[in-house]
Order: C-alpha cells, then sequence, then structure tokens
C-alpha cells in the first residue's frame, strides 16, 4: 500500500535526520578520545535509539537489527582539514561512535515492553495469528537473552521486565486462543 510505504519512508527520514543531528555530533566531539569516559552521557540515547530501529525493523521486515548493523550506521563521513605545507585542503574521513554491546542488548530488552503493546493491541483488533508472531518473536529474543551473563548493572532489571512482559503477552494469546475455540465451538 502507497499510503503505509509513505509512512515507512518518513519513519526512515526521521532515523537518519536523528543520526545527523545527535550521533554525528557524539561521534566527532569524542573521536580520540577514551570513550568510556564519556559513555555515560550518551548510553540512554543510544540504548533509546536501538530500542526504535529494533521495532521499526520488526513492524517492518519481522526480523531483529543485529549489533554490527546498528554500529554500521554510526559511521559518518567527515572532512578533516589537511595541512600540507602552504595549501589547506579538506581530506575525506569515516568517524565512527562506538555501540557497545551492551547498549545494544538493554536497548532490546527495552524493545520488548514495546512489543508486548503491539502485541496486546493486535490481539484487541482480532489479529491474533500477528499477535502470536509477535509473541514468539519476543520469545526468541528472550530465550537469548536469558542465556547472556552480564555484568551490567541494569541488565537483570530489564530482563525482569522483559520476561514480565513476555508472560503478558503468552497470557493474551492463551485468552484469544481460548476464546477462540469457544467460539467455534457454539
Amino acid at each position: 500500500d502507497e499510503a503505509a510505504e509513505s509512512e515507512v519512508q518518513k519513519v526512515r527520514d526521521r532515523f537518519k535526520k536523528l543520526m545527523e543531528s545527535h550521533f554525528r555530533k557524539i561521534a566527532v566531539e569524542l573521536e580520540e578520545e577514551d570513550l568510556f569516559l564519556y559513555h555515560r552521557a550518551y548510553t540512554w540515547g543510544v540504548q533509546e535509539y536501538v530500542e526504535a530501529l529494533t521495532y521499526f525493523n520488526y513492524v517492518t521486515t519481522g526480523e531483529l537489527v543485529g549489533w554490527e548493523e546498528v554500529a554500521e550506521n554510526c559511521s559518518f563521513d567527515v572532512s578533516k582539514p589537511k595541512v600540507d605545507g602552504d595549501s589547506t585542503e579538506a581530506e575525506p574521513q569515516q568517524i565512527k561512535l562506538h555501540i557497545p554491546l551492551s547498549d545494544y542488548i538493554l536497548g532490546i530488552q527495552d524493545m520488548t515492553g514495546e512489543m508486548m503493546r503491539l502485541c496486546i493491541t493486535t490481539l484487541g483488533k482480532g489479529n491474533l495469528q500477528r499477535a502470536q508472531a509477535a509473541c514468539n518473536f519476543v520469545k526468541y529474543v528472550f530465550a537469548a537473552l536469558h542465556i547472556l551473563q552480564s555484568c551490567h548493572n541494569e541488565f537483570y532489571k530489564k530482563l525482569e521486565v522483559a520476561g514480565q512482559s513476555l508472560g503478558k503477552m503468552e497470557y493474551g494469546c492463551y485468552l484469544a486462543n481460548i476464546q477462540g475455540l469457544e467460539m467455534k465451538s457454539q
């Protein structure tokens, strides 16, 4: 549908604008700095970005964006002045904003809450198949997260919340299945 594709393109454009207006500035400012000295200043923004990007990607493709792809999106072309004798030239360069794996994982954990809302809303509209697909997706993500070990203090808190979201999704899908069976038998 043309209207839906137009909306998808608007969201993609907003992601690009966000990358250029915020993440590029951070990458330029932190170039040649110890990133982990400043990590706490931008970690929440990265987690929110990962949450939004992974949710958007699920809605449009049904798949999870990988850490490598997120990191690749944080590469920027910049021009640096090159002083060479008497002339000053702009030299093209590429800089990257380091995306720690922990920020990616924490963003995915946050995304499970959005997936729970999608599932429940979809159930309310009567689309059990789409809700079940969202539930299964979160089930696989949660299983993968559950086997990870992390020393990040937020990891286990967010893992617990992800488990609660999954429980709500499973319960909603279960009730919808039972109600559907009852409706068919009457």
